[in-house]
């Protein structure tokens, strides 16, 4: 049996089965090789000015990002983390409590700016069109500094990765 020690006891249990792949097999090495390639940090730069232009280059992604609370970044997503809208994927990832955005197989999310007033409002919906859409979180800002009046993201469930946050350009 394993041992632990805590302070100056140790107690006895016994190992924990799982639904874990074996170490060495091919599973867990291709498990570490995905885990490895999504664990690159996001490292903060110089904030840049978020345009319209600097967001359309980016069509697909070449790699995946960990963020909170289980979300997956792609390429466009992790440039806004980087360049000072960090807070808007924390809105995301904080929407994950509520049980409808949770269950969710895909998420379209708008944050709409009143650029005069600097304040805005996050919507989350099931990506339904937009008349027939099921609003499923709603979070006013009472202030922003984002320089576009709209911005659009999907938050897609892929078997393998997660919840994967996207510009539309990506998907």
């Amino acid at each position: 049996p394993c041992v632990q020690t805590v302070g100056l006891r140790s107690r006895r249990y016994a190992p924990r089965l799982s639904a874990r792949p074996r170490p060495g097999s091919q599973q867990s090495v291709k498990k570490l090789q995905r885990d490895k390639d999504m664990s690159a940090t996001l490292a903060h730069t110089h904030p840049e000015t978020i345009t319209a232009a600097n967001l359309a280059q980016f069509i697909g992604t070449t790699r995946y990002y960990r963020y909170t609370m289980g979300l997956i970044l792609t390429d466009g997503a992790a440039y806004l983390a980087r360049h000072g809208a960090a807070w808007l994927l924390d809105i995301v990832a904080s929407a994950r409590l509520v049980p409808a955005v949770r269950r969710a197989e895909f998420e379209c999310w708008t944050l709409r700016v009143d650029l005069t007033k600097q304040c805005a409002e996050a919507v989350c919906t099931d990506g339904h069109g937009e008349r027939d859409a099921n609003i499923l979180y709603r979070q006013r800002l009472n202030y922003t500094d984002f320089p576009l009046a709209e911005l659009k993201l999907y938050v897609v469930a892929d078997s393998d990765l997660g919840k994967v946050v996207m510009l539309t350009s990506e998907y």
